[in-house]
């Protein structure tokens, strides 16, 4: 096998493509869900900062953290930081595409990243059964 072979083959061994209505539907429901919560979380502490944060910007990141997550991408990075551990690497991540997405300072990109990631990890897990559950598929 060559490499883009082996790397297209190993994605989808982690994503089952077997019910792709299905997992269009989960992306696009964990996305406003998810985009919900941290579209609150940032415009409390944002808010509280002064910083002017865009609707759309931010569900634009909860989608592309949804897809890096969703696909598995964030295993080809842990390969150049394998000395940092997991959850480091994950709230890295979180902030840096806050930083691009929002355009904020670092500081205050980096203290909504890790607010985000955070509740992120316990709030949406929380809430995505409740709102699947009310989707007839």
């Amino acid at each position: 096998m060559t490499s883009i072979e082996s790397v297209i083959s190993g994605i989808t061994n982690l994503v089952s493509f077997s019910n792709p209505v299905g997992l269009v539907i989960s992306i696009v429901v964990s996305t406003i869900v998810g985009g919900i919560v941290y579209l609150i979380i940032a415009k409390l502490i944002g808010g509280r900062l002064r910083d002017s944060i865009s609707v759309g910007k931010i569900f634009s990141l909860v989608f592309v953290i949804n897809l890096i997550n969703m696909f598995g991408l964030l295993g080809f990075v842990l390969g150049y930081v394998s000395f940092l551990p997991l959850i480091i690497v994950q709230i890295l991540v979180w902030v840096l595409l806050t930083k691009v997405f929002l355009g904020i300072s670092f500081t205050h990109a980096g203290l909504i990243g890790v607010v985000g990631y955070l509740i992120s990890g316990f709030a949406v897990p929380a809430l995505l059964p409740m709102v699947s559950g009310l989707i007839p598929i």
